[in-house]
This record gives C-alpha cells, structure tokens and sequence, in this order.
C-alpha cells in the first residue's frame, strides 16, 4: 500500500511517460473530464484529483486498481490532501510513520473530526496538535498556531492549505527553507519580536534626499517610488540591468585589450 500522494504520482507520471503521453495529451485521453493542471498536481504530490477522476486517470493509464483505490476513499483523500498541506508547512515529506489498517483509520477519524466539527481555538489546537502526532511532527506552540491557522482555516482542506501559504509568504522572507522556518518560527518565545523586521519602513527620507549634480543633468536618473503592483518586476529588472552592464564591460574589456596589443606591438617594431 502507498503512504503519499508523492509516491502515488511518481507512479502515475511513470505510466504516462511510458505511454509518450504528455499531461494535456492525457486530458484529451480523458475526455477533458481531469484537466492538466489536476494531473500535474497529483504528479507532484500536492493534490489529488476528485475520485472519478482518478479511477478514470487509471483506467487511462492502465495503473492497477489497488494502486490508486484507496486513495479514492473519501476518508483517504482528505488525509492524503492534509498530508500534501503539512509538507508544505514542514518542508518535508509528510507520510503516516505507521502504515498498518489501525493507524491510518485512526489518523482519518481526527482528520475528519477536526475538518467537520465546530470546534473553538483550543479545541482545534489540540486536535491539529494530536494529528501531527502521527506524523512525528513537532508539535505547534500556541502564539504560531494562533498567528496562522484562524478558525476559518479548518472548514476544510483548502482552507487549511490557505492557511498554509498565508504562513509561506511570511516564512521564506525570513529563512531559506520551509524547514527551517517551520523550526526558528515554531521555537521563538515571541514571535512579535521575530517578525518586527517584516513590518512596513518609513521610506520617505530616501526620496527626499539632496539631488545631485549628475540628477539635475538626468532626471530620469532620480529616486522615484514604485508602485507596489510592480514590486515584483524589481528581479527580471535588476537581472536585465546586470546583463546589459556585464556586457559593456566585456566589450570594453575587449577594446582595451586591443589596444593594448596595438601598443605593445607599435613599442616592440617602432618606425
């Protein structure tokens, strides 16, 4: 029996990659009743399709029955969807540490609960922090679960994996992985404390310096603030500006060195 989603698509992509088929050809194949962007999430073990979806993905692809069927089940889909979640949360492969019948009920009937059950704050951190229990995942602290996962984040699956990428935003501008973040953040005493350098700076002081000579002369060359929207351009920018420059440079390079040959060779044979 499988124990992730992950190894599950491996086995589906290994199938599809045997048949020449790429994803959009495998949606034909089906009809378009699973679209590309469902097969690429089970491929990548973040999300399982619908299943009907599945089953019609494995007759389509030949994959045996008892590979994909119990991942079919209602109740089995919405612990491998949470265990998808969690190796966001973690930055590690989220899987049951014990496979047998028992445990994996045992882990879907709090699974269940915690997703169908109008629970307040604290019943719902202490049954988030029984289930990860069974992954072997170190418990949550109190001010990171209230920081991230609010009480809307357990009215189903996707709402907790919102929550999750809520959390990723803030995590991978502090640290370099998922799982370092999930340790320093879930350790801290005060993650106030921890946080105050995300919080927005006064910038006012940079565009409201002296101008310069050299601005005067290019005003184009003035501070100007950017809109937030266009933030996230600041990177292709700053790569295409560095590419330009790194270019100049090695024509100049080159010229210099010609140059140099030239006079080198003029000294050696004088007129």
């Amino acid at each position: 029996m499988l124990a992730s989603i992950l190894q599950l698509g491996f086995i589906f992509q290994q199938h599809r990659n045997t048949l020449s088929l790429t994803q959009e050809q495998l949606s034909e194949k089906c009809d378009r009743t699973v679209t590309r962007t469902a097969i690429a999430l089970l491929e990548q073990g973040r999300r399982l399709p619908k299943p009907q979806q599945l089953e019609t993905l494995g007759e389509v692809l030949g994959v045996p029955h008892g590979v994909w069927e119990p991942f079919a089940r209602e109740e089995s889909a919405q612990r491998h969807e949470l265990e998808a979640a969690l190796t966001e949360l973690v930055g590690e492969a989220v899987t049951l540490k014990m496979t047998h019948v028992e445990s994996s009920e045992a882990a879907e009937a709090a699974i269940r609960k915690l997703f169908s059950s109008d629970l307040t704050p604290t019943q719902a951190f202490d049954m988030l922090n029984s289930i990860l229990v069974f992954y072997g995942i170190r418990g949550m602290k109190r001010g990171f679960f209230d920081r991230y996962f609010p009480s809307s984040a357990f009215h189903a699956v996707p709402s907790f994996e919102k929550a999750v990428r809520d959390y990723q935003r803030e995590a991978i501008r502090l640290y370099s992985t998922f799982a370092e973040a999930y340790q320093r953040l879930n350790t801290v005493a005060s993650l106030d404390d921890l946080l105050r350098i995300l919080a927005p700076r006064d910038i006012s002081s940079y565009g409201e310096r002296t101008v310069w000579e050299y601005e005067e002369l290019n005003p184009a060359d003035r501070i100007t603030r950017i809109e937030e929207s266009k933030l996230q351009y600041l990177g292709y920018i700053s790569a295409e500006t560095y590419k330009q420059q790194r270019k100049k440079r090695k024509v100049l390079a080159k010229r210099r060195s010609a140059i140099l040959r030239w006079t080198f060779a003029q000294r050696a044979n004088p007129q």
